[in-house]
């Protein structure tokens, strides 16, 4: 607004140093256009099209009553009076957005008038409309178009955060050092807490019924962002294994390992024993003397592998298939006794076991004659085994010849000695 001007009245009583009569009234007379520049705001017709505003409509009430969002270009500040007002009020049902002249490069400093919001605006008489006021919409319901800044707090019973795309609430530490937290509270008092730590970390925090600080049950590390707890966590009840209560490398994985140690099974009962299938349960444990025993049944049906390498089967037998159904291929041994007599029966010390006596055979003298029942057994020295078992066959069919050779014998004696008598 232009400066008011005063008339000099002079120095009483005379008064002659003072403004002329014309003087002192045209200083009034300037007053007064100043003055009526600034009259009472009054009201135009509500706009219920858009249009631009001009600098008519300055000093002006202006009603926007749009049924839908509408763009309402602003006077060119350069037409305008410096310190003329707009006051601008949004009754229609949808936001009004303000937008500088065609042509100008105004600023603006409010970029949307929500419905039931009133607005009072001045210009520089240059390039810019400014905000002198701007009332609150005609409910109890606040929207604010661009960033809400509070240096203090905010209390709200209820915070709706909403947008069209990604809405995003920013809690900002300035200071780039400090806290930035979400609490909740009951009644008042701190209960836990979402937060941004001094070291940038993410916390879950905990605190007691007076509200101090207890621990960070959750963190996270803004250099890995590895999660924390402070607490072993249950699921569904269950207590997870962590490094505290398990160590992987104690265990043999399902897909199998190597065991570095002796294995220990505690007892020779079910509680100790390793279930085989559905139906059978196989104990493996020491039975005394260095040997390992396998049950199968009672406590007297087991099977026995001492310290020397005897294998014993107790009240129980070796038992091998020969069904025939299994068989192909069947032949009878040729020439039995021949070969059972080019082998030898021998005692023997095991040089593994000296002192102690044993009888068999030699692998080496049965497998140029079987070799069908001669196997290696493996190992670095790769030694020859026999299956005894398998020699029934080649020692039946030997008893069998050496009785047809003995029928024949017979025959021939009771032939000589019948006709010598």
């Amino acid at each position: 607004m232009a400066t008011l001007q005063k008339v000099n009245l002079g120095t009483p009583p005379t008064a002659v140093d003072g403004d002329t009569s014309r003087v002192a009234n045209t200083k009034v007379n300037a007053n007064v256009d100043v003055l009526a520049k600034q009259a009472t705001l009054t009201s135009i017709a509500p706009l219920t099209a858009v249009r631009a505003l001009t600098a008519a409509d300055v000093g002006q009430r202006v009603t926007f009553s749009f049924t839908g969002a509408q763009t309402v270009p602003l006077p060119q500040a350069s037409t305008c009076a410096a310190d003329q007002i707009l006051l601008l009020r949004n009754a229609g049902a949808a936001a009004v957005t303000l937008s500088k002249a065609t042509g100008s490069s105004d600023t603006i400093g409010l970029s949307k008038l929500n419905p039931g919001e009133t607005a009072l605006l001045d210009t520089d008489g240059t390039s810019k409309w400014s905000v002198l006021m701007r009332g609150r919409s005609n409910s109890d319901n606040e929207s604010v178009n661009g960033i809400l800044t509070a240096s203090g707090g905010i209390t709200a019973n209820g915070v709706v955060i909403s947008a069209y795309a990604s809405p995003i609430v920013y809690l900002n530490d300035t200071s780039a050092s400090g806290f930035a937290d979400v609490r909740f509270q009951s009644n008042g008092t701190t209960r836990w807490s979402l937060q941004k730590s001094t070291a940038n970390n993410f916390n879950f925090s905990r605190f007691d019924a007076t509200g101090a600080f207890l621990d960070n049950p959750l963190s996270f590390a803004a250099a890995t962002g590895v999660g924390a707890f402070t607490q072993r966590p249950t699921f569904a009840g269950n207590t997870a294994w962590d490094s505290g209560n398990l160590t992987p490398a104690n265990y043999m994985p399902k897909t199998g390992g190597t065991f570095t140690g002796a294995v220990t099974f505690p007892q020779s009962t079910a509680a100790g024993g390793l279930l085989i299938g559905t139906g059978g349960v196989l104990y493996l444990y020491d039975g005394g003397s260095g040997s390992i025993a396998m049950r199968t049944g009672g406590v007297s049906k087991f099977f026995t592998f001492d310290a020397v390498g005897n294998g014993n089967a107790v009240n129980g037998s070796w038992i091998n298939g020969s069904d025939a159904r299994l068989k192909s291929e069947i032949v009878e041994i040729d020439s039995p006794l021949d070969r059972i007599l080019a082998l030898r029966g021998v005692f023997y010390e095991l040089k593994s076991n000296p002192g102690v006596r044993q009888v068999g055979v030699i692998a080496q003298e049965v497998q140029a004659q079987f070799p069908e029942v001669v196997s290696a057994m493996g190992g670095e020295d790769d030694y020859l085994g026999v299956s005894y078992g398998n020699l029934v066959g080649p020692l039946i069919e030997a008893v069998k010849e050496l009785s047809s050779k003995l029928d024949a014998a017979n025959k021939r004696i009771d032939k000589l000695e019948g006709g010598a008598s």
